[in-house]
């Protein structure tokens, strides 16, 4: 392929202006974010959601934490035999 491809000079052209198109969606520009700038903006607006908001426990933890605070076996919704 590498033999086929830089064999003809427009071949090479379009090979490389595809390369720098790439860079260029990547990276950006100084006016104009590029894919790289913006997937680290929406990962700290994430990063600052998930710190804002209250860690509160879940459903499932405190059902857990009302059956073990019982006995501390989780027996407190089977009745006794007796």
């Amino acid at each position: 392929m590498r033999g086929y491809m830089f064999r003809s000079r427009l071949g090479a052209l379009v090979f490389l202006g595809s390369i720098l198109f790439a860079v260029y969606r990547m990276v950006g520009t100084e006016d104009q974010a590029g894919e790289i700038a913006l997937a680290g903006e929406r990962i700290a607006a994430q990063r600052e959601q998930v710190a804002s908001q209250q860690a509160g426990p879940s459903r499932h933890q405190s059902w857990q934490e009302d059956d073990l605070a019982a006995d501390g076996w989780g027996d407190a919704a089977i009745a006794p035999d007796r």
